[in-house]
């Protein structure tokens, strides 16, 4: 039994979610190679660049249904279109294993954290991946390239674990087309759910055959079957594969506001639709711009993105993903040491209170710059991700910084910090009680203070002192004690 119309409810196999994060190239039309980040992308979005800065990277929301996590893609990619004033698409967008100097994956997402099938779920997709190379899917020398590239990147085997599950890094961008990408999406899936390794038949007839095994149980199957018969097996290109995704050519409307994407952005179901179409029917794909699919899209003034040191290994991305700061801009960076210094008052005995769990030294100091936290980790700190989480969920609350989970925005209470004011010190006068004034050689001794002291008298004595003060200080050089800094630890 086949499937006719869209699936609202999909019937699927596999209760495990799937992601991806695959990378592709921006080419010159005179064939240079042009660095994703010097495009103003960035890594902290569903749509940007990889931590070196040169690869672009789609980060797909995750879900059970593989059709949807392609129409994130797809979404992706066109919101990708609308940045840089139409710099981006004027490039022409690669996806190869191996551009000459860089490589790029596939990398698929698994949600399956039981340690116990690690193993065998490897060995599963190696094998899916060498069938896929010798039925020509993907490019093997293309391929081959990419894995002589210094490290372990890309190799057989290679599986990153991660606080969802694990992602396998060893496939290539299947970006050259939405029916690559599907196709490989749905076979691997499919084949980690069937538990083995190997299957005998050859060619088209070994995918035909998993893929009738859960034609009647899988809409992702059913799907993939369908557009197997009428596409036949999909094949990596070098092309420009814009059009393919439905990637709009012109150029956006410039929009002058702020606008906040999250670090991965959910399909339109129309996308989902337009897929379906696409594999079932074989309509193509229409060029169009997306829609924001989360909230809030546009940023009210004063509102801005919580900033990331960028290209740093680790879980240091985590810390400020989807955050949201109100009315100070809050940096986070790799310091010798953990420090915060703020230029707005901040209740820093709750925040150290919060933060003991992970972090016992925080050097916190106050700042009369414009307001500003800037908050510093220790190199080692953005390896645990425990630590990253905590700082995340510490600096996400909205009681100890003027800051706030995207998610949570149009329910966040920001009455705390309506008023946002600079920190102050204490001004470096030494102070203290007149006890005398001297006049020429005559000592004439302070009345004592009373209630008949008018305090227009009390002024105008102080006033006098501090002048004599400054008048002495103008003739000597000024000497600062280790407590004039002004600073708190």
């Amino acid at each position: 039994m086949g499937i006719t119309s869209y699936p609202r409810t999909p019937r699927l196999v596999n209760r495990f979610k799937l992601g991806a994060d695959p990378e592709f190239t921006f080419q010159g039309k005179d064939g240079s190679y042009i660095y994703a980040e010097n495009l103003g992308l960035t890594t902290l979005t569903g749509f940007g660049c990889d931590m070196s800065g040169r690869q672009a990277e789609i980060r797909a929301y995750p879900s059970r249904f593989a059709l949807e996590v392609v129409a994130s893609i797809a979404d992706s990619l066109r919101w990708m279109g609308t940045v840089g004033n139409g710099a981006v698409l004027a490039l022409n967008w690669q996806a190869t294993a191996f551009n000459g100097k860089d490589g790029c994956g596939g990398h698929i997402h698994f949600g399956r954290r039981r340690p116990q099938l690690r193993e065998l779920d490897t060995n599963i997709l190696d094998s899916t991946t060498k069938r896929l190379l010798h039925e020509g899917v993907f490019d093997r020398h293309s391929f081959l390239e990419r894995q002589r590239t210094p490290g372990h990147y890309g190799k057989a085997g290679d599986i990153r674990v991660t606080n969802h599950g694990y992602e396998y890094r060893t496939p290539s961008t299947p970006l050259s087309s939405p029916w690559l990408t599907y196709f490989t999406l749905v076979v691997n899936k499919l084949m980690v759910y069937h538990g083995q390794s190997s299957m005998q038949p050859k060619a088209a007839e070994w995918f035909i055959e998993l893929l009738k095994l859960y034609e009647d149980k899988d809409d992702d199957a059913a799907i993939v079957l369908s557009a197997l018969r009428k596409f036949g097996i999909p094949r990596e290109s070098k092309e420009d594969f814009k059009g393919k995704w439905g990637v709009s050519s012109g150029l956006p409307d410039p929009e002058k506001c702020t606008r906040f994407f999250p670090s991965m952005i959910k399909g339109e179901e129309s996308t989902c639709r337009e897929l379906f179409r696409h594999f079932m029917d074989g309509l193509d794909i229409p060029c169009r711009w997306p829609k924001p699919t989360w909230e809030p899209y546009f940023l009210p003034k004063g509102f801005q993105l919580v900033n990331m040191q960028p290209h740093t290994l680790g879980h240091l991305p985590d810390v400020g993903m989807n955050l949201i700061s109100k009315g100070v801009t809050v940096n986070v960076s790799v310091s010798d040491r953990f420090t915060i210094n703020s230029g707005i008052p901040l209740p820093i005995k709750e925040i150290k209170e919060a933060l003991i769990a992970g972090i016992s030294d925080i050097r916190y100091t106050s700042s009369l710059t414009a307001p500003a936290i800037s908050i510093g980790v220790p190199k080692n700190f953005k390896d645990s991700l425990t630590q990253c989480k905590l700082l995340h969920d510490v600096l996400s609350n909205t009681e100890l910084f003027p800051v706030c989970k995207a998610e949570n925005f149009s329910q966040t209470d920001w009455s705390k910090w309506d008023n946002l004011k600079p920190a102050t010190m204490a001004p470096n006068i030494m102070q203290g009680k007149v006890i005398a004034k001297v006049e020429g050689k005559k000592k004439v001794v302070a009345p004592p203070k009373t209630a008949q002291n008018s305090y227009v008298q009390q002024v105008a004595a102080l006033q006098e002192v501090y002048d004599r003060q400054m008048i002495r200080r103008q003739r000597a050089p000024r000497v600062f004690n280790d407590f004039d800094e002004g600073g708190i630890e």
